[in-house]
């Protein structure tokens, strides 16, 4: 196709919506650049499709642990058979009350072929309102099949529960750098150096299910 030609299919200004299958054009600004800006947020793409979840402890919170365990504070399945992976986006954990002693936060896996025992049920919320949630299960306090195996943990920062210091939200962007296959658990659980005073958090976790 001559220079004359990619030219003439080069539109300027904003395109209809698009129908899956559809063929699309390139597009340019008023300067002749060709236009490769993000039109939308990071995840739009997978939440416009219903395929992402988000599921968090209650409001209540709940004690991260001081030691991989069979019983994590909160853990997110994917059922053998579900037919997708489940692509980890971002995890929150948020400060509720207590005094916290000196630990990182860890994420883990484990090969679970059955749904995870005793523990509260969770209940995942799909990101777009008006969607059913995904395959994904969660879980707080459930028991495991065996103890978390450590990925890599991350870390509240050098800060205390006191008036002086105070404590941020701690938010993790993994963005699909770990993807949990059907059979396994995605798990978060604190280690530390002792249990603190009746610390109490609210984590959550954000993921896209993907077809494989």
């Amino acid at each position: 196709m001559s220079e004359i030609d990619v030219r003439f299919f080069q539109k300027v200004g904003a395109q209809t919506r698009l129908a899956d299958g559809s063929e699309s054009q390139d597009r340019c600004d008023g300067t002749g650049a060709k236009v490769v800006t993000a039109a939308h947020g990071s995840y739009a793409e997978a939440v416009l499709r219903g395929n992402v979840n988000i599921v968090s402890n209650p409001v209540t919170g709940i004690a991260m642990g001081t030691a991989l365990s069979t019983t994590p504070p909160i853990a997110v399945w994917n059922p053998l058979g579900s037919g997708v992976v489940l692509s980890i986006l971002k995890t929150t954990v948020a400060y509720l009350s207590g005094t916290l002693s000196y630990g990182v936060i860890n994420y883990g896996t484990v090969i679970q072929a059955t749904e995870p025992s005793g523990g509260t049920a969770l209940v995942p919320k799909n990101a777009r309102s008006g969607r059913s949630r995904g395959l994904g299960r969660a879980y707080t306090g459930s028991t495991q099949t065996a103890a978390t195996v450590l990925y890599t943990p991350y870390s509240f920062g050098p800060e205390a529960a006191t008036t002086a210091l105070g404590i941020t939200i701690a938010t993790d962007y993994v963005d699909g750098l770990v993807m949990i296959d059907p059979g396994y658990v995605f798990v978060m659980e604190s280690t530390s150096a002792g249990a603190g005073t009746t610390p109490l958090c609210i984590m959550g976790i954000a993921w896209e299910e993907i077809t494989v």
